[in-house]
This record gives structure tokens, sequence and C-alpha cells, in this order.
């Protein structure tokens, strides 16, 4: 610790030779500051030295290394060979109906607990992205998003794309629209407002039509705002985790078609897609966007996307990424990193 004695004994040692010269360092006035302030320093014997050289911790007494160490038993893994999901007894008491090492419940909008099945597929062993199982792997995963944003139309199309649920805001701001182009964005929270940041920074004009908090914009303040300029997108957060209110999609939707049917329908489904209805073809969407986290079951890393023939082909040379060969052919070559297991989840999960 710093002292009167460390003091002097730096300044007796801090003498330079330059040549044959003699260079001595004039007294500091920052002595009689440093002695004062060591008088306040903790006494107690000090921590190893720590790569943060001034970090408060060093004044924090060192706690005894005696503690008993107990390495955590595991159970041996499952035999890979048995890709088969595990059964399980619902009669049995919880205790025993899952697999899974015991941990604090998760109670939040996502990630969310896994099914013993969706992590079971995740110990599946490494494949090619390019093999013929994991083609009919990711070919299965498109059927059952088709399935599960209820749409036939051969023109909608699927995308999984390896990333969090907001990198669907910029495939849809790189993709759909162009700079100085109008956005109109309703805005019921947190992740309302995030989106219009979003397409803001592609160089988009946004308007937001607010509402009080918990409530959402009414129908016909959504009618006059469309009816006042011509917009290329229309957002809307289908469940705004922030603030628990649910979007009345259906209705806004057709009211965008019937006063300005150009405009895009863009739904921010992330917290609801698969837990609340959501009905593509009937309701005339153009895209949805979630992720794999949420209602589907399945750990992060994936942005989906489905797109309406309309919202399909507005993309422009500003693309994310062309993933088209890989949809609408997905037995081509070049799939997206971080997609292979995940399909499996997936397919898991939809199931």
């Amino acid at each position: 610790m710093l002292n009167s004695l460390s003091l002097s004994a730096f300044r007796a040692v801090a003498r330079l030779r330059f040549g044959s010269g003699e260079i001595v360092l004039a007294p500091s006035r920052a002595n009689p500051r440093l002695s004062l302030i060591s008088r306040h320093l903790d006494q107690r014997l000090p921590l190893p030295a720590l790569n943060t050289p001034f970090s408060t911790e060093r004044t924090v007494s060192v706690e005894p290394d005696d503690i008993e160490y107990k390495p955590l038993q595991r159970t041996p893994p499952p035999n890979l060979k048995n890709t088969a999901a595990p059964t399980s007894n619902h009669n049995e008491p919880r205790e025993k109906m899952s697999t899974q090492e015991h941990h604090s419940t998760l109670l939040i909008p996502g990630p969310i607990e896994f099914d013993d099945a969706v992590l079971h597929s995740m110990s599946h062993y490494a494949e090619s992205h390019v093999g013929p199982a994991f083609v009919k792997t990711f070919g299965e995963c498109l059927t059952l998003l088709r399935s599960l944003f209820q749409t036939t139309s051969p023109a909608s199309q699927p995308f999984l794309i390896a990333g969090s649920g907001t990198l669907g805001w910029d495939l849809v701001s790189a993709n759909l629209i162009e700079r100085e182009e109008e956005a109109l964005v309703l805005h019921t929270g947190y992740f309302g407002d995030s989106f219009a940041d979003c397409l803001e920074t592609y160089g988009a004009k946004v308007t937001q039509l607010k509402a009080p908090v918990g409530e959402q914009p009414s129908l016909g303040q959504i009618e006059k705002a469309l009816a006042a300029k011509s917009y290329k997108l229309l957002t809307v957060t289908h469940v705004d985790t922030s603030t628990g209110v649910l979007a009345d999609i259906k209705s806004i939707a057709a009211l965008a078609r019937r006063v300005s049917p150009d405009t895009l329908v863009v739904v921010d489904g992330v917290c609801s897609v698969g837990a609340e209805e959501l009905a593509f073809d009937a309701w005339d969407l153009d895209v949805v966007l979630t992720a794999s986290q949420k209602a589907i079951g399945c750990p992060p890393g994936l942005s989906i996307v489905m797109a309406s023939g309309p919202g399909d082909q507005a993309g422009g040379p500003s693309s994310h990424h062309d993933g088209h060969p890989i949809t609408r052919g997905h037995d081509a070559a070049g799939y997206p990193a971080g997609a292979r297991q995940e399909g499996r989840c997936v397919c898991r999960g939809l199931t």
C-alpha cells in the first residue's frame, strides 16, 4: 500500500543519468496528497495482482482458498445412434418426466424452456450442409413453416437465416424499402420504436403513429394516416412485450388493403408466431418476421421470415443475402451458417 516510506524510496531512486550530466526529478506536490490518501486505504492484506491496476477490488480482503471442491456428477451422454425423441409418461411426477439437469425455470417471453425432444435434436452428429440428410431436414422445415404461418400460396416464400429476431428488421429495411421512401410504423411499445430506428438507419422516412402506453392506434387514426400520404411500408408489432399490447393484425391489414392497397403490410411477430392466431394468406399479409427462441420453442439463432409474392419481389440490389437459390430450391448448395442443427430444432419444435 502507498505510505510515506514507499514515496520516499521512490523519490530516492528517481534520478536519471543522461550523458555526463545528472538530472534530478523536481519534487512533486503530489507526494503530500498521496500520503493523505494512503491513510484512508484498507490496511488488510492486499489481493493478488489484478489486470486492472486501478481496480478498487484491491482493497477487498482475500477469502481463504480452502473451499471443498465437489464436481457435478453428470449422466453419460445418450447413444448418438439413437436419434428418436425420448418418451415420457405424463402420469409420472414432474421431476421424473424430464431428463434435463435441475435448473431455475425461465418465466420470460424468450428464450423459453425447451422440450426434451428439442434439446435431444441438438445432440445430433455433424453432417454436411449440402448432404442429402440435411437437405431433407431443411425442406421439412420450410414445409412446416408454411403450415405454421397458414399459407398454401405458391408465391409465399419462407426464409431461415442465421441470426437474432431483430435481424428481421434489417432484412425488411435492406430489401423492401429504398432511401427517402415513406414508412408508417404503428407504435405500441419499445419494439415498434426500435423497428422505426432500424428503418431510419437505412434511410427511410419514418412516421410513427403512437398511442398511450398499453393501447394501440385506433383504426380511424390509421386510416387517416394512410390517406394523408403514400407509404411503401406499414409495420406493426403483433405483440410488444414491453407493454403487453396485442395488435389487431386482421383488422389493420384489411384497412390497409382498402385505403392504400399498394402499401406492404409488415408484421413483427417475434413474440406471437406460434402463440397467437396469424393467418398469412387469409389476412393478406406481405411479410411476417419471427425468431426461433419464443413460441416456436427452439434455442436462439434463427431469424425466420415469411414473404408473400409482392413482399418477396420488392427486394432491390441492396439485398442482405440472396436466399432464393436456397429456399426455392433447397437441394442447391450454400446453406446459411448456423442453420444446420437449428434446423433440426425447428423441425422438432414445430412438430
